[in-house]
């Protein structure tokens, strides 16, 4: 149930393959990277699509296909980095709402990312918090 695709995502594959289905121009773009036809959409490929045109989400649906990437490598690889102020804010939230000051919250971004790239970490600390 958790690797199925979220609605909203099943909606847009659907609104996707209609609109690129009336798109000659898409066809074509398909048919020029080696597709006799429209690729089918797994569950995987639905995930990676998003809001944007018909030819940036067929580019990150033939860039999985091509193995250019996991589903979560490429999602993140389109994410808008923060804005400077958009950090500065989001650090003064956690210090005042954890009443930190700068160097702990450093700390504790640090030992974050070292629990979050580590799935065994991670389990343990998801444990921990569960009980």
């Amino acid at each position: 149930v958790n690797r199925l695709p979220k609605i909203m995502n099943a909606k847009k594959a659907g609104e996707i393959l209609f609109l690129t289905y009336k798109d000659e121009d898409i066809i074509n773009y398909i048919k020029n990277k080696g597709y006799d036809d429209i690729p089918q959409l797994s569950y995987k490929t639905i995930m990676l699509l998003r809001k944007v045109t018909l030819n940036e989400n067929w580019d990150r649906i033939f860039e999985f296909l091509e193995g250019k990437g996991t589903v979560a490598i490429l999602n993140k690889k389109n994410q808008r980095p923060l804005l400077p102020e958009e950090k500065i804010q989001i650090e003064k939230l956690l210090c005042n709402e954890l009443e930190i000051n700068n160097f702990e919250l450093v700390t504790l971004i640090n030992k974050m990312k070292k629990i979050h790239e580590n799935k065994d970490l991670s389990k343990a600390f998801n444990k921990l918090l569960n009980t």
